[in-house]
């Protein structure tokens, strides 16, 4: 009984069960929390760390330490921390903390300046700064430009930057007086841009003028916009009263510019960035008819003030000035175009003097003995962009055709006497003209530019033979006797190229635009034989 009862009391004893933990002991949790607490501010310290900048100045006036900040579009991008004297004595770094933010204004093509009040004719620029204080504005250079902590600072503000939105126009004017920067920009009596920036064109001795049109007023500047100077007071006067013509006070005092669509046109197509206008010396002047456009010649002999400018013996423009250019070997001619002739101010445009010719062969341009001598031009095609600029020829020195026909060229080992006006005789009849010259791309022949009217065209073949008629070909045989072969008389005097083609079995299929033929240096007796039939156009 009693070893039952003992057996009963042991057998009611609790064991104890021994557990391991496996999570970390919160007492750790604290020191963990501190460290990462540190880490992290040692991380901000060191991502939000000024940056230092030195930005030099030629003077120190304005700016104060601890005080002058960094603007950029009216947000806070760093603060002046000293003024020290640069080493070359001539000028102050001023010390600059930016904020890690302002990081990508700091490339090698930001450009930094001082802005404090400025009184000008215009009225007072930065007036802000009377209550706020004088400060330093940035205009942030391209993403591409190289890291950097110093710069030198601008000693004005910059002019406006290119790739700003809105309108950007190149004017040119035959004198040098140039425009302030900022100088206002008119279109009926309200400002709607500015310019720029001037500049003397050296070469030409013209000067280019950059102006701004503000985003909201681009659609008024279309391609026949007349740009003009509108400084100072313009009076007219006749037995009627007098007219007084002026802007606003800015412009009689300072400069400026104004623009208009002549009364007489409609409105062209927009203009574009970059375009190119003329800038006329008053309101009168631009309101002339046409467009006006400048030619500069070698010399301009004959030609003056009020002299026509010819298309087809039809008037398209007028001379207004003739004068000097760069150097007395070039001569710039000032004239209007028509306004039914304003598509010949394109590119490609060829314009040159026409005056009487004499020579062996005869008088040339003999109308101009009494009318005197004019200006004719070949005008590019319409589509080409406006351009009012143009370097004459006394000559033309073309390669394309001047009129409508079969374009053709010639190859030679020599030109020869063959010059550009030359006909081109089929059975002694004139078809065509040589109209210019050029060597081959491996310079071992003379390639021989020539038009075959339109309605001459279908006789020249795939198989048809050109030689050089100019001259005098004399043959001679002991039983023939002497022989002698020319075109013409002025084929003989001037030169020429004459053709023939073999009869219809041998012709060949139509020759095609620029097909290149032999030029041969004389004619084979065999080749005047030829008597094809072709059927010539109507026109």
């Amino acid at each position: 009984m009693a070893e039952q009862q003992t057996n009963m009391g042991s057998s009611s004893t609790p064991q104890a069960v021994v557990k391991k933990n496996k999570g970390i002991s919160p007492i750790w949790i604290l020191p963990l929390l501190a460290v990462l607490i540190g880490a992290w501010l040692i991380y901000k310290g060191i991502a939000d760390a000024p940056i230092d900048v030195v930005i030099t100045f030629e003077s120190g006036e304005g700016i104060t330490a601890g005080k002058t900040k960094v603007v950029y579009k009216g947000i806070e991008a760093g603060t002046v921390q000293d003024i020290t004297i640069h080493p070359d004595l001539e000028s102050v770094d001023a010390h600059v903390e930016f904020s890690q933010r302002a990081k990508p204004l700091l490339v090698s093509t930001s450009q930094f300046w001082l802005v404090k009040p400025r009184v000008t004719l215009r009225g007072i620029a930065g007036l802000g700064t009377i209550l706020s204080g004088d400060f330093i504005a940035v205009r942030p250079g391209k993403k591409e430009g190289s890291q950097t902590k110093r710069f030198t600072a601008l000693t004005e503000p910059p002019p406006l930057a290119d790739d700003l939105e809105g309108l950007h126009l190149k004017l040119i004017s035959d004198t040098l007086d140039s425009f302030a920067q900022g100088s206002p920009v008119y279109y009926k009596h309200l400002e709607v841009g500015e310019v720029v920036k001037s500049r003397p064109l050296i070469e030409t001795g013209q000067t280019e003028t950059k102006i701004f049109i503000q985003p909201e007023f681009e659609s008024l500047v279309n391609t026949h916009s007349r740009f003009y100077n509108a400084s100072g007071i313009e009076i007219e006067g006749s037995l009627k009263g007098f007219t007084l013509r002026t802007q606003s006070l800015t412009s009689v005092l300072v400069g400026g510019i104004a623009f208009a669509t002549p009364t007489h046109m409609k409105p062209g197509s927009q203009s574009e960035d970059n375009d190119t206008f003329t800038l006329y010396e008053s309101y009168e002047q631009s309101q002339k008819r046409g467009v006006a456009i400048t030619i500069t010649f070698p010399s301009a002999e004959g030609v003056n003030p009020e002299t026509n400018i010819l298309y087809n013996g039809l008037k398209v423009g007028e001379v207004d000035s003739v004068s000097f250019g760069k150097t007395v070997n070039s001569i710039v001619v000032r004239a209007h175009l028509l306004s039914h002739a304003t598509e010949f101010a394109v590119e490609h445009s060829l314009f040159w003097i026409v005056k009487p010719e004499v020579s062996l062969a005869g008088v040339s341009n003999l109308n101009t003995i009494l009318s005197g001598n004019y200006i004719t031009v070949r005008p590019g095609h319409r589509t080409n962009k406006p351009q009012h600029t143009f370097t004459g020829s006394q000559p033309p020195s073309v390669q394309t055709p001047l009129a409508e026909g079969l374009a053709i060229v010639l190859s030679a080992d020599q030109r020869g006497s063959i010059k550009i006006g030359n006909e081109v005789f089929y059975r002694e009849i004139a078809v065509g003209r040589v109209t210019g010259f050029s060597l081959a791309k491996t310079a071992d022949k003379v390639l021989i530019n020539a038009v075959i009217d339109k309605r001459y065209a279908p006789l020249v073949r795939k198989n048809s033979v050109f030689w050089n008629a100019s001259g005098i070909s004399v043959h001679a045989g002991l039983f023939s006797g002497v022989q002698v072969n020319t075109e013409s008389l002025k084929a003989i005097l001037e030169g020429g190229v004459a053709f023939a083609t073999p009869d219809n079995d041998d012709m060949g299929a139509p020759a095609g635009p620029n097909d290149v033929f032999p030029l041969r240096h004389e004619l084979n007796e065999d080749w005047l034989a030829w008597k094809p039939v072709i059927q010539l156009s109507d026109k």
